[in-house]
């Protein structure tokens, strides 16, 4: 269990360019779902789909990149952390990384809903408040955290999964991608509880088999089948929007088809092409593009918050005023490039002002753990 700083090494900024696209997906599906589709409000729902044929299909085309930039993040974590070496101080840097933006947005949805009404949807709203503080106390117990906590739980059991997979041969660890693929990945599409956590155990074993086979996909290959996966992921999207207000079973039983070929074959389909594409890309190492993707995980941790309604319905006005437009996937894109931006610059000043400065004493405070727990262990021997 290491918590010694090493010398960092330089990771090429293919793959990091990969993991900043991945995020940018990411957000533009949380523009289209919760800040114009707002799924989980019935009657706001309602407003959307009055909305123009051109903008409702624009929604439907930014659709499969959540799913798909999801299984990007885990599919890097694995292909990159099973064969390295498990780290208390990474654990505890996300944990404080975590903690800092549960905080955060509890004080800003405090000041800004209750005190300066800057945030009308927020504004007393006591249950929301109650719920902003028990996720800033508690934070990887929030639903809305969900890959926060999927990926906590993975980093937990990486020590067992890499010492079991690094016991297989290239065959039977090829056979354990399919059964996992067939057996438990593919049923997520039944959203039980525990998919985020199933979700990242496949792309881990995904980009662990991608690691140890050296597997690659020629460049002519990956586009053509990337554009086909997604086209045909948005193609359930729109099948399954138009089934779904018909009720009946026969319209599940095709809400469950479409939603499986989305999940099973689209989703990794366009996760291995894009991997592949960007990890046979010719970059130079960049600071720059290596800066910005460490703040990835930060943007995802602000803009998916307690204060993800107040984003994009009190700063953006996707759904009253963006949706409306003629030029509303100008405005949804430059919108979800302002966020980003804003929010990647924020979590660097994190970093370089409050991280660099108290990280040095954390370390420090688990080097004499582990050594007072090494030290113990001797003793009882």
């Amino acid at each position: 269990m290491g918590t010694e700083i090493k010398p960092k090494t330089e990771r090429s900024s293919n793959l990091e360019l990969l993991r900043i696209l991945s995020m940018f997906l990411i957000v533009l599906v949380h523009y289209e779902a919760h800040g114009v589709k707002h799924v989980s409000d019935p009657a706001m729902n309602m407003l959307w789909r009055s909305g123009s044929i051109v903008n409702q299909w624009f929604c439907h085309l930014l659709a499969p990149g959540g799913k798909i930039g999801v299984g990007i993040f885990f599919t890097l974590t694995g292909y990159f952390l099973c064969s390295g070496s498990w780290s208390l101080r990474k654990l505890v840097k996300l944990l404080l990384t975590v903690y800092f933006y549960a905080v955060l947005a509890f004080l800003v949805l405090t000041g800004g809903g209750v005190i300066a009404g800057v945030f009308p949807s927020a504004a007393g709203d006591t249950k929301q408040l109650l719920i902003a503080f028990v996720h800033a106390v508690i934070p990887l117990t929030s639903e809305g955290w969900w890959f926060a906590t999927a990926y906590f739980l993975l980093y937990l059991c990486i020590p067992l999964i890499n010492r079991c997979t690094s016991s297989l041969n290239l065959r039977q660890l090829s056979v354990l991608l399919a059964v996992t693929w067939v057996v438990w990945y593919a049923s997520t599409v039944f959203e039980f509880r525990y998919i985020g956590l199933q979700r990242a155990f496949f792309f881990y074993l995904l980009g662990t088999w991608i690691k140890r086979t050296d597997f690659s996909l020629g460049k002519k290959w990956c586009v053509p089948l990337f554009l086909a996966a997604w086209v045909l992921s948005a193609f359930t999207y729109i099948r399954i929007d138009e089934l779904r207000p018909a009720g009946g079973v026969q319209a599940l039983f095709l809400e469950v088809l479409y939603s499986a070929v989305n999940v099973a074959v689209c989703v990794p389909a366009a996760v291995i092409a894009l991997f592949c594409f960007f990890n046979r890309l010719n970059i130079k190492h960049s600071r720059f593009i290596n800066a910005v993707s460490s703040t990835t995980f930060g943007i995802y941790l602000m803009h998916e918050s307690v204060l993800r309604d107040c984003i994009w319905d009190d700063v953006f006005h996707c759904l009253d005023v963006q949706y409306a437009s003629p030029f509303f996937p100008l405005l949804a894109l430059g919108s979800c490039v302002l966020l980003f931006s804003v929010l990647s610059l924020l979590d660097y000043a994190r970093q370089r002002f409050l991280e660099k400065r108290y990280m040095p004493a954390v370390n420090m405070l688990l080097n004499r753990l582990v050594l007072a727990t090494s030290g113990n262990s001797k003793n009882n021997r």
